[in-house]
């Protein structure tokens, strides 16, 4: 009996080290690599909606055109940004405004399916060239989102970007 109680409390033991071990590392995870973020608005509608969580790797050097990228209080505006990255540095970006069409080097963006081509082209002229350092980003849903379109928010710096999206949950 006393053999029993023995191996039954190793074996709890066992199982609380390796659930303390799985709490840490996921603390790690969660602390160095990666963030939830909660999506707030209709701007990437139909992509994320209100209140979907996004999780999105830190820290990330490579931002590739299409990639979907939180930001840190970009120019001064109070929340952090979630938008779909249409141009990087050197970028040249160009808007059909009878179509809303937006064309990166001459060649059609292909927008994510679902998505709204609003001739809405923001308060900025185009063409233009991504400046060094600069990513051109917009929402999914163009005809609410507030983006590089708009000189309020201008071109978002690559060291503002806090990461990619990786995950939906």
């Amino acid at each position: 009996m006393e053999e029993k109680r023995r191996k039954t409390a190793a074996s709890i033991c066992e199982w609380m080290d390796a659930a303390v071990f799985a709490v840490v590392v996921c603390v790690v995870i969660f602390t160095l690599f990666v963030k939830v973020f909660t999506v707030q608005g209709q701007s990437m509608e139909p992509t994320y909606y209100e209140g979907d969580r996004v999780v999105a790797l830190l820290a990330v050097l490579d931002i590739d055109q299409g990639d979907v990228i939180v930001t840190d209080d970009n120019n001064g505006l109070s929340e952090p940004l979630i938008k779909r990255v249409i141009a990087t540095e050197f970028q040249k970006v160009e808007m059909d405004t009878s179509n809303g069409a937006i064309y990166v080097d001459g060649k059609l963006f292909d927008t994510p399916v679902g998505t709204t081509m609003s001739n809405l082209k923001g308060d900025i002229s185009y063409p233009f060239y991504v400046p060094e350092g600069y990513v051109f980003a917009v929402g999914d849903n163009r005809e609410v989102s507030l983006d590089c379109r708009y000189e309020r928010c201008g071109f978002i710096d690559m060291r503002s970007i806090v990461g990619k999206v990786i995950f939906t949950g």
